[in-house]
């Protein structure tokens, strides 16, 4: 929902908007006398934004209401939205635990290869205890 400071208008203006817009111009004729007095008064410039507030003033208060939202395609966004974050959250929770499996497993590997000196070691499987060492200590 809008507030009152803001208004959902048509990127071109209608007819009434212009009509309107153009019809704001202070007139001797037409204007109140105070505020034509006070016109009178103001340098070019603030005539001229004046008349720029006044005209936005009367574009606005003339704009067509925008059309009614579709409840159906919003009702399938939203949903369409919440099933996203739903597995978003879902893979979220599935990272955390494999992190989790994966410091668990680096912790007992480290304890393992410490206890016992006669375990062999290739290239291979120092690469891959690397690789998770430095997986599990990215920042996330």
């Amino acid at each position: 929902m809008m507030n009152t400071q803001w208004k959902l208008v048509p990127v071109e203006p209608t007819e009434t908007m212009v009509i309107n817009g153009f019809e704001s111009v202070p007139n001797e004729c037409f204007t109140d006398e105070e505020v034509w007095e006070q016109y009178q008064e103001m340098s070019g410039c603030q005539q001229a934004a004046f008349r720029a507030r006044l005209c936005w003033d009367a574009m606005l208060a003339s704009a067509p209401e925008p059309p009614p939202a579709d409840t159906g395609e919003v009702a399938r966004l939203t949903a369409e939205r919440d099933a996203l974050q739903l597995r978003l959250n879902t893979a979220d929770q599935r990272i955390d635990e494999q992190c989790a499996l994966m410091r668990r497993l680096v912790r007992n590997v480290d304890q393992e290869t410490c206890c016992a000196e006669d375990l062999e070691q290739d290239d291979q499987f120092n690469y891959i205890l690397k690789s998770m060492r430095k997986a599990i200590t990215a920042p996330q």
